[in-house]
């Protein structure tokens, strides 16, 4: 039985995790007597959530606080007179979701996660 599957290289990546050195082999894909090799990558981002190499999430936690205070930025900017009610309103359905979106897979266990 020949099983015959389109594969784009492309959307092929690989990657290793663990805390300390990973092995780093290289793997290929044959086609038609060729050995096209994947590329390695040291990040990988699904559903949202950027999962690094070595496990540790400060990146993707940074990445989602700028975010944030990108949106808070805009409702300060576009909202000059706006009563507390109608900001804490904007700021729970707008930017509260950029940092608590994934929150149980990344949650922040470092004093310096935490901080920020």
């Amino acid at each position: 039985m020949t099983i015959t599957a389109e594969c784009s290289r492309a959307e092929c990546k690989i990657i290793s995790f663990g805390r300390g050195d990973v092995a780093e082999y290289e793997y290929t894909i044959t086609s038609q007597n060729l050995a096209i090799p994947f590329g390695r990558d040291k990040f990988i981002s699904d559903l949202g959530i950027t999962i690094y190499q070595e496990l540790k999430f400060i990146n993707h936690i940074n990445e989602k606080i700028n975010k944030a205070n990108g949106v808070l930025g805009v409702i300060k900017r576009h909202f000059k007179y706006i009563t507390p009610e109608t900001l804490i309103l904007l700021y729970k359905s707008m930017v509260r979701t950029h940092i608590e979106y994934g929150h149980s897979v990344w949650c922040p266990y470092s004093v310096t996660a935490i901080v920020s």
